[in-house]
């Protein structure tokens, strides 16, 4: 029984062991030996894993496209069932990787992951890659692979046929035939392979392309000597010698070992079969180190051999040691590329070059300009990135302005400064001005905030001015301007005691007491005597709200006394219907929900508390003064 029970567990254990399927790359060497393989593809796949799933459809289109020409070994972590089949998929090869030990063996901790090794490279051309890569790759090593045109002296050239024979059957490299060989070739060709392999893949029997390499042919005594040569380096590729025996009936094997030769010394790290040797590393697994990447100025994009490494610059990414070449961009700046030794703890900072140039405008005139016809702001305008070159700056509002462009030339790096005094295009007017009486007199005549003589009067003004202000003392005429280029417009006007004043709404929302501090502080119109409104004085800005209108039913007023919170009683007589986006229907001046303003009128019993209106409702109310709100300051 204890025998029995021995035998059952090893037997098991053998079962184990054997699951456990070993995987190198002296499996791919022997793939690449075979005739008309030049490429091996190994994809590492993973089931349920979404990636891999979608980049079967574009293995089997490589299969199909490249056939025999490119073999493809799939390696998938082993199921508790022992398979590891994809439905739907029939690569050359399925491998059943038991614990992942093969992908760790390779280095492969993500999945998919691709390699891709070539008969005649001693490197792989794909490492860690994606079936993307591969294809691009495919295309690459095709279209550079040695393509031969054989080169026979008289004392050869009946030793061409088996020569290209030979070639044909390993299809390793193309054949490039004048057109009376290449029928005779194809014909040759039929009887020997039977179909056997890709048409398309095998050589360039018929296809009009041009040689890159050079096969040599000649015989010294009794040895046949074949010569492989680039045509594009202009060096010996490789050199194959082979002693002719009088027999012809191993004419044929001879030559055949010949050419194995030559084939078998472009083999990247591959020996003879049934040498026995050692196995070659094909690949090395080497460990990562962390570069850092920076750059000035920073948001730089990375390049490690022409790929992407990093989007934005500071930046942490892995390399394999020795020698990368790195190239950092960022736009407006010149790309910086170089060549650098990459090791453990090293920092690669680049300082990039611009390539712009900074444009600042000044000007007397805050007006639009135009760059090269494309509107870039008004003036003041600084620091503004442009392109280095000639340069044409002009005034985009050519009604208003004379169109009075100034070109100019920026050198790259360069900082320009320009002074552009726009000339506006003029008109004219002719103010006569009256008191309230019906008498004649002086009064100062304000366009656009700023003052420009004194009435009666005549004055040249910019043809696009829009406001005129006339005032003496307490009264004063406002008018919107229209005016017409080279012609004047007559005003007789009369002054009119002034009313109250509204300033422009702040741009910016503030607290009580900045609110105060604006409007002290505020020079609007050609004034300086603008101060923070009380809560009667705001409440005239109140429309379509009878209870909170000046004279309605809400008892909050400055002028009669009434600042308490008591004077809010009863609560609903200070407000109106809530109206959301009424667009101004609360407010005289055009102030839309959202906006309350604040008067400077103190809550009597709450010092920390003002009035304050707002036109959601139409309200009244006191609330925090360090809360923000929006400000009118009125004169």
């Amino acid at each position: 029984m204890k025998k029995a029970l021995i035998f059952i567990i090893l037997l098991v254990v053998s079962v184990t062991l054997s699951a456990r399927v070993k995987f190198d790359e002296r499996e791919i060497r022997a793939e690449l030996r075979k005739p008309g393989v030049k490429l091996v593809a190994v994809d590492f796949y993973m089931t349920g894993c979404e990636p891999c799933d979608k980049a079967i459809k574009k293995w089997k289109d490589l299969k199909q496209q490249y056939g025999d020409t490119l073999k493809l070994i799939v390696v998938a972590p082993q199921r508790s069932d022992g398979s590891c089949n994809v439905k739907g998929w029939n690569p050359d090869r399925m491998i059943c990787d038991y614990g992942q030990e093969i992908a760790g063996s390779w280095g492969v901790h993500d999945f998919p992951q691709a390699f891709l090794y070539s008969w005649h490279n001693d490197y792989p051309l794909i490492e860690h890659g994606q079936v993307r890569d591969v294809e691009e790759k495919i295309k690459e090593y095709l279209r550079n692979i040695p393509r031969v045109a054989i080169d026979a002296d008289k004392n050869t050239q009946n030793l061409v046929p088996l020569i290209e024979e030979e070639l044909i059957r390993n299809s390793k490299i193309e054949l490039v035939v004048n057109e009376v060989e290449r029928k005779r070739l194809v014909k040759r060709r039929e009887e020997s392979n039977k179909g056997q392999y890709d048409d398309d893949l095998r050589c360039a029997l018929g296809k009009e392309i041009s040689p890159n390499s050079v096969l040599k042919v000649t015989k010294q005594d009794a040895d046949l000597v074949l010569k492989l040569s680039s045509v594009e380096k202009g060096c010996l590729g490789a050199v194959a010698t082979k002693t002719l025996s009088n027999n012809q009936s191993s004419l044929k094997t001879e030559i055949a070992a010949a050419v194995y030769d030559l084939l078998l010394q472009m083999f990247g790290h591959i020996s003879k079969p049934d040498e026995g040797e050692p196995p070659q590393q094909l690949l090395e697994v080497i460990e990562e180190v962390i570069v850092i990447f920076e750059s000035n100025p920073n948001e730089a994009v990375v390049y490690a051999d022409g790929k992407i490494l990093c989007q934005s610059t500071p930046c942490k990414k892995s390399l394999t040691p020795g020698l990368h070449e790195i190239k950092m961009e960022k736009e407006n700046y010149l790309p910086t590329s170089k060549r650098e030794k990459i090791k453990e703890g090293k920092t690669i900072k680049y300082n990039l070059d611009p390539d712009f140039a900074w444009l600042s405008v000044t000007g007397i005139h805050d007006s639009e300009i135009k760059l090269d016809g494309k509107n870039i702001g008004q003036i003041p305008i600084q620091d503004k990135i442009i392109a280095p070159g000639n340069h044409t700056i002009e005034p985009a509002d050519t009604k208003c302005f004379i169109d009075s462009g100034e070109k100019f030339i920026v050198k790259r790096g360069e900082k320009k400064n320009i002074k552009f005094n726009l000339a506006p295009r003029k008109s004219t007017i002719k103010v006569h001005v009256q008191d309230k009486k019906g008498d004649d007199t002086y009064a100062d005549v304000y366009v656009d905030d700023k003052k420009v003589g004194r009435a009666p009067g005549t004055f040249d003004i910019p043809l696009c001015s829009k406001k005129l202000l006339i005032k003496n003392g307490d009264l004063e005429y406002s008018e919107e301007l229209s005016l017409k280029e080279k012609q004047v417009k007559t005003l007789q006007v009369q002054l009119k005691r002034k009313r109250l004043q509204w300033s422009n709404k702040a741009s910016n929302t503030m607290d009580w007491n900045a609110a105060k501090q604006y409007c002290a502080n505020l020079n609007e119109g050609g004034y300086n005597d603008w101060r923070l409104p009380n809560i009667d004085e705001l409440r005239t800005t109140i429309k379509n709200c009878p209870k909170t209108e000046p004279g309605g039913e809400c008892k909050v007023s400055e002028k009669n006394g009434c600042l308490s919170d008591s004077c809010w009683d009863p609560e609903s007589s200070c407000y109106c219907d809530y109206r959301e986006k009424n667009g101004g229907y609360y407010s005289k001046l055009g102030d839309p929900d959202g906006v309350w303003l604040w008067s400077s009128s103190t809550e009597s019993d709450a010092p920390g508390y003002a009035w304050r209106v707002n036109f959601n409702t139409g309200g009244v109310s006191e609330y925090d003064k360090s809360v923000n709100h929006y400000v009118r300051c009125v004169r």
